[in-house]
């Protein structure tokens, strides 16, 4: 008995793992690196590591999902990544269990249409960006399957176990469940769609899951509860998680997750199986309980109509495909083989049929993130020779041209690399979302001086390290704006060899304005004018030009003065440390920064925006002030711009 289960198992395991690397290789993307940090929330997770479990489990909304990040996260970066992947495949074995458990599929024949589910379920489109990114999801889910497996256990030993083991149980079933609640509210609905379907299909245990259906409900509004109390969702009305009951923002919402997750022959795959034990009630209503709980999942998702993914529609599919496995125990005599043949055709239908997988895969949205996800791989991969940079450092990145960085979590940089690397990263002036921090931040290329830093970290577009290099090792011939925008390089070189060939200044000038170089945009249009670019082709980009210098001055640069690090580690016993100032201000403003009050020391002065290093003397709690004292404007707290405090810590 025990040597059947441990092989059914074992063949369930490997056809979940053969289906995830057959369907990542030649169905969506095409290659097998799932070990991709696509989006910035992955060094957010990582970023868990840096704090205790009081703090993530007291001070956040969702805490469960962030003490799962931080279990992963303390064995580091790349365990992480896999963690979340072997979180989403565990997932699809439990499925199978609870299944087996509620549906009764005790027989090896379950294992043909459990392979089907699979390659549906890893197949689909979303599945691909979901089962890596949203953590808090998949350890809902997780934990939800946990809870509901030990309360089933439960319910059915209560006559067999001794009262040690039923205990044990009980706490299993409701702790699981609590986790679930606390991670993430996507499967609470879904969660009451199981257990009603389990009450209705049977009286025996009908009051004990009316009992856990409430015990349910309770975690929940605790979980909101507790949501609140954190202040989370934020009540600004423009706020991605704005709720709204609204009819019509329910049914639009609603019906975006439904578009992107159901296709014809996608509906047809459980209604074959629920169609097989037609005649067998109770597995009939739980067949239908499982669909009606993976379309439940949306609910709440629709009530947050300004937080709009595509990829949250994959999240039903484990619960709504569920009854493809009664196929493997139909309720009357039936040939397996042709209900299995008529299943995996209409599995390739939802594949390659009319809307299915195959078209959405060549949507312009779909080639978008897959090259988002080949620079998520190639950014984790330069994350070691990034370790490898000497402390101190002052680093500048060049090149990169996306903002799903690691820059943009403070706590991963410090956790990741230290406090004794300081950052800056140049991005194109589009994008307007950056995520400064003591240890980070995100300067305009015009502003830099390349003398304020040590070494530069060169990527190329496709976010790939290439080189880093000491800023003294720059040839004094190099020149500046190909040091900081990497893409400008070979232009130019190509410009050099092509003396008379207007094609690559004015491509330089195009590259120069994205990344807010404007006076190098125009030399740049100068030279192509007197090789010959007509009028036509450089007057709209000098229109572009002027349009960018009259937006920056409507718009200065916001005031800000920061200290990095701003906590300082101080091992020696002398109480004393030292930081890097850095402050801007906008264009014509002369600044002044003082030590522990608006009129004390002066540490340092500029024209305009700056940055300058103490020695070593700053003490904990110090305070510097950022004065305005253009017109002779007095030391007074009137004019203060900006003020920052220093910690130090033994």
């Amino acid at each position: 008995m025990y040597r059947q289960v441990a092989m059914f198992w074992a063949a369930a395991v490997g056809i979940v793992l053969a289906g995830y690397w057959l369907c990542l290789k030649f169905l969506f993307p095409g290659y097998f690196a799932p070990l991709s940090a696509f989006h910035v929330d992955f060094y957010d997770y990582a970023a868990s590591a840096v704090h205790p479990y009081s703090i993530l489990l007291t001070r956040y909304s969702r805490p469960a999902s962030f003490a799962v990040a931080k279990f992963l996260a303390d064995a580091g970066f790349p365990t992480l990544l896999a963690g979340e992947i072997v979180i989403a495949l565990l997932s699809v074995l439990l499925t199978l269990a609870f299944a087996q458990r509620t549906l009764g599929l005790y027989s090896n024949r379950v294992l043909a249409p459990f392979a089907i589910y699979v390659v549906v379920l890893f197949g689909h489109p979303e599945f691909y960006a979901v089962h890596r990114h949203d953590l808090a999801a998949e350890s809902a889910y997780l934990f939800l399957l946990l809870g509901l497996l030990a309360w089933l256990a439960f319910v059915d030993a209560r006559r067999t176990l001794g009262p040690a083991r039923r205990v044990i149980l009980a706490i299993g079933a409701v702790s699981c469940t609590a986790m679930s609640a606390f991670s993430k509210e996507t499967y609470f609905v879904a969660a009451l769609c199981l257990l009603a379907g389990l009450a209705f299909s049977g009286r025996q245990n009908r009051r004990s899951h009316a009992a856990f259906f409430v015990l349910l409900v309770i975690l929940v509004c605790c979980s909101y509860a507790w949501n609140r109390h954190i202040g989370w969702p934020p009540a600004n009305v423009s706020s991605d998680y704005k709720m709204s009951l609204a009819l019509s923002d329910l049914a639009r919402t609603y019906y975006f997750y439904l578009r992107h997750f159901l296709n014809p022959a996608f509906i047809l795959l459980p209604l074959i199986g629920i169609a097989t034990v037609a005649r067998d009630r109770s597995r009939f209503v739980l067949g239908c309980a499982f669909v009606l709980a993976g379309l439940a999942v949306f609910i709440p998702h629709a009530i947050l109509p300004n937080h709009l993914d595509s990829e949250y529609a994959w999240l039903a599919a484990p619960l709504f495909l569920a009854p493809v496995l009664l196929i493997g125990r139909p309720a009357r005599p039936m040939r397996l083989s042709f209900l299995n043949l008529v299943t995996a055709v209409v599995a390739v239908l939802v594949i390659a049929g009319p809307g299915g997988y195959w078209w959405t895969y060549q949507t312009p949205a779909e080639r978008w993130f897959v090259e988002q996800d080949r620079k998520g791989a190639a950014m984790v991969q330069s994350l070691n020779r990034l370790r490898a940079i000497p402390r101190p450092s002052r680093v500048l990145v060049v090149g990169l041209e996306d903002t799903s960085i690691p820059w943009e979590a403070g706590d991963f940089l410090h956790d990741e690399f230290g406090d004794r690397i300081l950052w800056s990263v140049v991005l194109p002036e589009s994008i307007e979302y950056r995520r400064s921090s003591p240890l980070a931040d995100f300067p305009h290329a015009a502003d830099l001086k390349l003398e304020n830093f040590d070494r530069i970290a060169t990527f190329n577009s496709s976010d790939r390290l290439l080189n880093i290099q000491p800023v003294a090792a720059i040839p004094a011939s190099e020149v500046r704006s190909e040091v900081i925008v990497p893409a400008l390089k070979p232009l130019l070189e190509q410009a050099r060899a092509r003396p008379h060939d207007p094609k690559s200044l004015l491509a330089s000038a195009q590259i120069a304005i994205n990344w807010g170089l404007w006076a190098d945009a125009e030399n740049f249009l100068g030279e192509a004018k007197r090789d010959g670019a007509p009028d036509a082709t450089t007057a709209p980009l000098l229109t572009q030009i002027r349009a960018a210098v009259a937006k920056a001055a409507a718009n200065p640069h916001e005031v800000t003065l920061v200290a990095r690090p701003d906590h300082v580690i101080q091992p020696d016993g002398s109480g004393l440390g030292e930081v890097e100032l850095f402050w801007t201000v906008p264009d014509g403003v002369a600044s002044e920064v003082h030590v522990n009050a608006p009129d004390g020391a002066l540490f340092a002065r500029s024209s305009g925006s700056g940055q300058a290093r103490t020695g070593k003397w700053v003490s904990n709690g110090m305070q510097f002030f950022l004065q305005d004292v253009s017109g002779g404007k007095p030391l007074t707290k009137e004019h203060t711009l900006s003020r920052v405090q220093v910690r130090l810590s033994r």
